[in-house]
C-alpha cells in the first residue's frame, strides 16, 4: 500500500517523539530509579497506541478505496458489455483502461452520440474510443470522427488501427503539431488547426487530449479555439475531471461560457457534459 505524505510525517512523528520520550526514560533512570520503569512502560505503551492508531485510519482508507475501486471495474465490465453489444464490432477491440479511456465513459459517449443524432464529431485525443466510435458511425451508416493528435507516430498508428477496423469511411485521423495560441491574454500550446479544414459544424467535441504534462490546464484550449465551430446544440464532453487541473480548465470553459448548460457526471476518471 502507499503511504502518501501526510501519513509519513504523521509516522515520523511518532518515531521522533519515541526517540524522545526513550531518551527522558535513559535520564529518568539515572535520576530516580525505579520509577524510570513505570514511566517507560507508560510511555512505550502511548507510543504503541498512536502508531497503531495511524495506522489503522490508513488502513480503513486503503480499504475503502479498494471497494471503491472494485465498483468501479465492475460497472465498467458492465458498461463494456453494453457499448460492444450496441456497435457489434466485426474484429477484436483494443483494450481499455491504463491510458485507454475507460469503459463508463466510452459508454457515456456512445449514448450521448445517439442521444444528439450526432453528425460531425471533433476528438481531441484519437485511440481506442476513436475505433469504438467508428463502429457506432459504420452501424448507423452516416456521421465522421475527426480526431486530432500531436504525436505524429501514435497519429500513424491509430491511422492503421483504423484501416485494419475498415473504419477509413467514418473515421479521420489528423495530426496537428502543438503550437501557440494567445487566448485570454496567455500563450498556451494546442493543436495547430491553421491548415486543418473543418467544413461542417461541429455537434461533438470530444476532450481527451493533449496530455496534461504538456502546461497547466492543457486541455482548456479546446472550446476556446474551436467554439465558433460548434452547432447551436453542440454536446462537449470531456473526460479526467477527476484530476484537479482538468477539472479548474472546465471551471474556467463555464466562467467564459456563462450560457453554456453542464453537469458533473459521475465515471470512474471524472467527467463533464457541457452543451450549448
Amino acid at each position: 500500500m502507499k503511504i502518501n505524505l501526510i501519513e509519513s510525517k504523521k509516522v515520523m512523528f511518532a518515531l521522533v517523539a519515541s526517540g524522545i520520550f526513550t531518551s527522558i526514560c535513559v535520564i529518568l533512570y539515572f535520576f530516580h530509579g525505579r520509577y524510570a520503569y513505570s514511566i517507560s512502560l507508560g510511555l512505550a505503551l502511548f507510543i504503541i497506541l498512536t502508531v497503531m492508531s495511524l495506522t489503522y485510519d490508513r488502513l480503513i482508507r486503503e480499504i475503502n478505496r479498494g471497494r471503491e475501486e472494485n465498483l468501479y471495474e465492475l460497472k465498467n465490465t458492465q458498461k463494456l458489455y453494453e457499448v460492444q453489444n450496441i456497435i457489434r464490432p466485426d474484429k477484436i477491440l483494443p483494450a481499455t483502461g491504463g491510458f485507454a479511456c475507460q469503459p463508463d465513459f466510452l459508454h457515456l459517449v456512445i449514448n450521448q452520440i445517439l442521444a444528439d443524432k450526432s453528425e460531425l464529431i471533433v476528438e481531441c485525443g484519437p485511440g481506442t474510443s476513436t475505433i469504438y466510435i467508428g463502429y457506432l458511425l459504420k452501424k448507423l451508416g452516416k456521421g465522421k470522427i475527426i480526431s486530432f493528435d500531436h504525436d505524429k507516430v501514435f497519429a500513424d498508428k491509430t491511422r492503421e488501427l483504423v484501416k485494419h477496423h475498415e473504419l477509413s469511411e467514418f473515421v479521420e485521423i489528423r495530426h496537428a503539431p502543438l503550437c501557440e495560441y494567445n487566448l485570454d491574454g496567455k500563450n498556451w500550446k494546442w493543436y495547430s488547426l491553421h491548415e486543418q479544414t473543418i467544413n461542417n459544424e461541429i455537434d461533438l467535441l470530444i476532450v481527451d487530449g493533449p496530455p496534461g504534462n504538456i502546461q497547466l490546464m492543457a486541455r482548456y484550449p479546446a472550446l476556446p479555439v474551436l467554439f465558433e465551430k460548434l452547432s447551436k446544440n453542440a454536446t462537449i464532453v470531456i473526460d479526467d475531471t477527476k484530476r484537479a487541473d482538468d477539472r479548474s480548465a472546465v471551471h474556467r470553459w463555464i466562467k467564459k461560457y456563462p450560457d453554456l448548460k453542464w453537469e458533473e457526471i459521475d465515471v470512474q476518471r471524472g467527467a463533464f457534459i457541457l452543451k450549448r
